[in-house]
């Protein structure tokens, strides 16, 4: 025994009426807040842009001591097939030099620093191809897959590239920005594959092609600074900045 004054309880979803199916309780998407966005994009763009300054350096460095390294390597081989053993009954190998402990060591202290470098760049990637979606400027590849594109071989050559001037409204002139920024790239790893090669015949062409690897490394990293600054300053123009907006009224990730 009751009273009939009721009513649904604060917080709930009514009563439905009979003979209609009970419909999911919505939860409110959460808000997107425009001005958020860029003030997060730009926080990562300046600590991508003083951390390509500290990658450009650690690769002019790995360019130089993987060429002694690999020289180094060179004439240790060449010394064990130039013994002759064929008439021995028993062969060791000789332990490598030590210079070939030291470099390395040192080279995988830098890659170190060049792996933290790496993962900044890729927080600012992901931040700038989310802001460039939520401003409606389509999209080949998800933010996500901008960020996987630069993991996995073989499409690392072209994802990375597309995502990024996907960035970029349509005939931008900004994108010249990427394609300066990838060719110098990819140039930085063709140049870095010659080296190794040239270490087994020569030092000194080895050494002559690291500095050109350097000075490579060191022009991607100036051209994807300009890039960074670019996008940041287009999206600030694209994106309003007024009254947040839920996401149900922009394009799904």
């Amino acid at each position: 025994m009751w009273t009939d004054a009721t009513q649904p309880a604060p917080g709930l979803p009514p009563t439905p009426a009979p003979g209609i199916p009970p419909q999911p309780y919505a939860v409110p998407p959460p808000v997107v807040d425009p001005a958020r966005d860029l003030a997060q994009e730009a926080k990562f763009a300046k600590m991508a842009s003083a951390a390509l300054i500290a990658g450009a350096a650690c690769y002019v460095v790995i360019f130089v001591l993987s060429a002694f390294l690999m020289s180094a390597y060179a004439r240790f081989l060449s010394e064990i097939f130039a013994d002759d053993f064929s008439r021995r009954r028993y062969f060791q190998a000789p332990e490598p030099p030590d210079s070939v402990f030291y470099l390395s060591t040192v080279i995988n202290l830098v890659d170190l620093v060049l792996l933290a470098v790496g993962v900044i760049f890729l927080i600012w990637f992901y931040n700038a191809a989310l802001v460039a979606q939520r401003a409606r400027l389509p999209a080949r590849r998800s933010p996500v897959w901008s960020v996987v594109g630069f993991i996995i071989p073989i499409v690392n050559l072209w994802f990375p590239y597309r995502s990024a001037v996907d960035m970029f409204p349509a005939n931008h002139p900004g994108r010249r920005l990427v394609k300066r920024w990838w060719a110098l790239w990819i140039g930085m790893g063709v140049v870095g594959l010659i080296m190794y090669a040239c270490a087994f015949f020569s030092v000194i062409a080895a050494v002559a092609m690291a500095l050109v690897g350097g000075a490579l490394a060191i022009l991607a990293a100036i051209a994807a600074r300009a890039m960074i600054a670019e996008i940041g300053r287009v999206h600030a123009d694209l994106i309003p900045t007024g009254s947040p907006e839920p996401p149900s009224a922009l394009p799904s990730s």
